[in-house]
């Protein structure tokens, strides 16, 4: 099967892994799998937080944002939205094959570090602002709970194709290992 080359195409694949791989999470309502996915969210803000004095962090940050790319795609189908099509509106960010990364490597760990740190910022913003509206349908507040959902989950998304273009990683790639490496480890 050729690779994905829009983010819609990987949503449908990430559809798929999680019918058979996550199948507990995948059965749950909409609600249930956005709260299940916002501490995703706050689990990768955190790991970015304990980096800082990581001697050779790119190998977790790459995995963070594998994780996080693949968290959003989830969110995504789970909302019935087009990432492709929010990003563009929101971000400008046309989503070909080509924007989605570089293949290659960072200069130096003072660079990564740079990355780290604004990945780390830029993430705890949505990711508390989709902590913020589950919060609020908790307490039957009168927030804009989908809305507010969506344009986290585009947010994030954005920040992560430009944490794979800042690490100049390929974020097709990082996303495709990653799945190989969950359904390898899963026992049935």
């Amino acid at each position: 099967m050729p690779r994905a080359t829009s983010f819609i195409e990987l949503q449908a694949k990430q559809e798929r892994h999680d019918k058979f791989h996550h199948n507990d999470i995948y059965r749950l309502s909409t609600f249930e799998r956005m709260n299940h996915f916002g501490h995703h969210f706050a689990k990768y803000v955190a790991r970015l937080a304990r980096l800082k004095d990581e001697k050779n962090p790119l190998p977790v940050l790459s995995q963070t944002l594998a994780d996080t790319t693949i968290v959003t795609l989830s969110s995504a189908y789970s909302l019935n939205m087009n990432l492709d099509q929010t990003l563009q509106e929101r971000h400008g960010l046309p989503t070909s094959r080509g924007t989605f990364g570089y293949s290659g490597g960072t200069n130096g760990n003072s660079a990564i570090e740079d990355v780290r740190l604004w990945l780390l910022h830029e993430l705890a913003k949505p990711t508390g602002d989709i902590a913020k509206v589950l919060e609020e349908h908790d307490h039957m507040g009168q927030g804009a709970v989908r809305k507010g959902l969506e344009d986290g989950v585009t947010d994030i998304s954005y920040v992560a194709v430009c944490g794979f273009n800042g690490l100049h990683l390929d974020m097709v790639s990082e996303v495709y290992d990653r799945w190989a490496l969950i359904e390898k480890n899963r026992i049935l």
